[in-house]
């Protein structure tokens, strides 16, 4: 969906992402009502208690980057995000609240962190628009320290819906798809569960 990744890139996109935008991009493409407070709870359970930084991969204006702050006091928290606007939305309020985080903007794939460095790596509603999921789980292993996490969320899309949304540029796949492209990068512990039209799922190092 080209339009709306350079759409990211406006400041007032930025500004109303999580109140207006997000809700109404999602709603297009789930056809459900979202519930993130549930979305974010699921997220946060199957990270567990990391062992090292975690990052909020696609962490726009930082809606649960902020969550991640305030339940891990003693963890480095990153995010990171490719639009400019986002991450100096976030960072604006980062500083309203006097919370504390670190931002990168980059693009994902590759991840621009050391091997084994990370305790976590989080994905709310980013990977359906990343082409190369393999790439971003190979980045994910070598970036994360053994028994790290790759925590995402995402919709499943099937049928003619599929097709549609892929001519979209958009990129859904189905359970199944996930897992197989998380055990073809080595990851173990598949788990998902679902919460309405979201599909939250993890896997883990070994």
């Amino acid at each position: 969906m080209k339009g709306l990744q350079q759409a990211m890139e406006l400041p007032w996109v930025a500004r109303s992402w999580e109140r207006y935008v997000r809700p109404a991009v999602d709603a297009v493409l789930t056809r459900g009502q979202l519930d993130r407070d549930s979305e974010y709870v699921a997220m946060r359970s199957m990270l567990g208690t990391p062992n090292g930084p975690v990052i909020d991969l696609g962490c726009g204006p930082g809606l649960f980057l902020k969550k991640l702050v305030r339940d891990l006091p003693n963890v480095s928290v990153i995010g990171v995000d490719i639009s400019r606007p986002m991450i100096e939305e976030a960072m604006a309020q980062f500083r309203e609240l006097q919370l504390a985080a670190d931002f990168v903007r980059a693009e994902a794939p590759p991840l621009p962190f050391l091997n084994a460095c990370l305790g976590g790596v989080l994905a709310s509603g980013m990977v359906h628009f990343v082409e190369d999921l393999g790439g971003l789980l190979n980045e994910a292993r070598r970036a994360l320290k053994p028994r790290g996490k790759f925590v995402a969320s995402t919709y499943d899309s099937s049928g003619p819906a599929k097709k549609l949304h892929q001519s979209a540029g958009l990129f859904p796949r189905s359970e199944d798809e996930l897992k197989r492209a998380a055990e073809s990068a080595g990851f173990i512990k598949f788990e998902r569960i679902r919460t309405g039209p979201v599909m939250v799922w993890s896997a883990e190092l070994p």
